[in-house]
């Protein structure tokens, strides 16, 4: 969450301001780091509509066709299916719903622990969705790369976490 600048001035002194310490703690809520290579300019936005505006620009969205199969990493063996929540998707969470994600976060724990399963788009067998799938006995697919893209709220699918794969049903 820290430019290099940032980093170096907190490595070199070994303390915090406070005036830094309330940034990071805004940062840590969300915050997308930029770093532009023309000149060498290292960004940290924190405002969400900047964030937004942003982000298309730096991720353009691939045309994905009509996959109704990802493939990842076993995380955490078992096989269930269900209905599909996607994390910071608008609508509340249904009572039972396979969490699928770009990534986790250990503020989302309290969905994690609720959902029957995890899929992620992004990390490993070391990654916090995987950890977290193997210590509440959860099936657990990482790597994805396109689950959130592939699949919606409210879509049923079949979690082969032995496997590595996730596949719509309906």
């Amino acid at each position: 969450m820290m430019t290099t600048p940032e980093m170096t001035l907190f490595l070199t002194e070994k303390r915090l301001s406070p005036q830094s310490q309330a940034e990071l703690s805004h940062r840590a809520e969300h915050y997308f780091y930029l770093y532009i290579e023309k000149g060498e300019q290292e960004y940290v936005l924190t405002n969400t509509e900047e964030i937004q505006a942003i982000i298309p620009t730096c991720f353009p969205e691939e045309e994905i066709g009509d996959v109704t199969l990802v493939e990842g990493q076993s995380a955490s063996p078992g096989k269930v299916w269900g209905k599909v929540w996607v994390l910071g998707s608008s609508t509340k969470a249904p009572s039972e719903y396979i969490l699928v994600a770009h990534s986790t976060h250990p503020k989302d724990l309290h969905l994690i622990e609720k959902s029957m399963a995890i899929v992620a788009e992004e990390g490993g067998i070391l990654s916090h969705a995987a950890i977290l799938a193997r210590e509440l006995k959860k099936p657990a697919v990482v790597g994805t790369k396109i689950a959130t893209k592939v699949f919606k709220n409210g879509d049923v699918v079949e979690v082969d976490a032995d496997k590595g794969i996730v596949k719509k049903v309906s």
